[in-house]
């Protein structure tokens, strides 16, 4: 079965060790989860090989019972066109798995899964070999699946997601507090003098534009400001030009005297930003922008005003409450929200004494 991105050839330990300047056995060793490899090269190793497509080979080899507990993570890769853009927010979700394994006497097995196998991993002809073999008692998922293979896995064995919530699908969920992040965004705007402040959603499909979008709601009435449609802006992910479109319409809104905007994840916010700039929009001289995940900057881009989360606590919460699911799988499902902080960039203006 081939299941990895379509490249001429595989990719291999070797290709990993050269990008990060690690030896081969560090990123043998970091794939297996070994706790002798510090947590941030381990979570970069793992991190690199999603982005890539690599497929961690499983050893064929029995364990005595009782020895471990044997968990799997399937990752979602980016497509081919953004092998390059690493996700650090899945590195360190990784990272914090693989500390939490350590004390726990867990094992970590890694797959890899590209984008057009993501709606049909559950299928039979696709199952990843530790969950064909029963190799593994419990699954955590990290990245966009969709709900009926999200559904369909978890009726196979015990699941935990990561930042991904799908209220029709009851399962265990680690999750960062949207609806504290909204508060503090729209409180440090307002202590900063703006008073219209819009939404820019990004990837409809994805249940933090949704999460995200009803607590800018519930923060806009809580702060007692009365919501305006023309504020929730959606990006047309599905539209060749659709962030220049975005940032065509956030430009005549600063006309109209809209001084701020909550991007709902940090990518959106550096793309509007670039866009903007191209149209002759400064920011945050003629308008500010705000995100979510608290990524570092593109070189070509100021830093953005943003939410952090505990990611590598994420991880390291998902694999325990995994553990629990597999001792107790009648246990009712959980959703864990996680608190999270502002970071302050160079984005957002003080008009405090205008």
């Amino acid at each position: 079965m081939q299941r990895c991105l379509e490249f001429n050839m595989p990719v291999t330990q070797k290709e990993i060790a050269q990008q990060l300047n690690v030896s081969i056995a560090t990123v043998s060793r970091s794939l297996q989860s070994d706790p002798a490899i510090a947590p941030h090269t381990r979570g970069a190793v793992m991190q690199l090989a999603a982005s890539l497509g690599y497929r961690h080979r499983h050893k064929n080899r029995r364990r005595r019972a009782n020895e471990i507990i044997q968990i799997g993570v399937l990752v979602r890769t980016q497509a081919s066109e953004h092998q390059q853009d690493h996700n650090p927010t899945f590195s360190r979700f990784l990272s914090g798995m693989s500390e939490a394994s350590r004390p726990m006497k867990v094992s970590l097995s890694m797959d890899f899964v590209p984008p057009q196998l993501c709606d049909a991993i559950h299928l039979p002809e696709n199952l990843p070999l530790m969950i064909r073999e029963r190799i593994i008692k419990g699954l955590i998922l990290v990245g966009y699946f969709h709900p009926q293979t999200v559904a369909a896995l978890n009726e196979m064995l015990p699941c935990v997601r990561i930042a991904q919530h799908d209220p029709s699908v009851a399962m265990d969920c680690v999750d960062h507090d949207d609806m504290r992040s909204m508060l503090l965004l729209i409180e440090h705007l307002k202590a900063k003098g703006h008073q219209k402040i819009g939404l820019l959603r990004t990837g409809t499909h994805l249940s933090f534009n949704r999460s995200r979008t009803a607590a800018y709601v519930e923060a806009m009435m809580v702060n007692q400001h009365q919501l305006d449609p023309e504020l929730l802006l959606q990006v047309d992910d599905t539209h060749p030009d659709g962030i220049a479109l975005a940032a065509q319409r956030i430009k005549q809104l600063t006309e109209q005297g809209v001084t701020a905007w909550i991007c709902t994840n940090d990518r959106a916010g550096y793309q509007q930003l670039r866009a903007l700039k191209q149209l002759g929009v400064s920011v945050p001289g003629d308008v500010s922008l705000c995100g979510f995940d608290n990524n570092q900057p593109p070189v070509d881009c100021i830093k953005l005003t943003s939410i952090n989360a505990p990611f590598a606590d994420m991880g390291m919460v998902a694999v325990r409450v995994l553990c629990e699911k597999i001792d107790s799988p009648a246990r009712e499902p959980m959703r864990l929200m996680l608190n999270t902080w502002l970071v302050q960039g160079d984005s957002v203006r003080d008009q405090s004494d205008l």
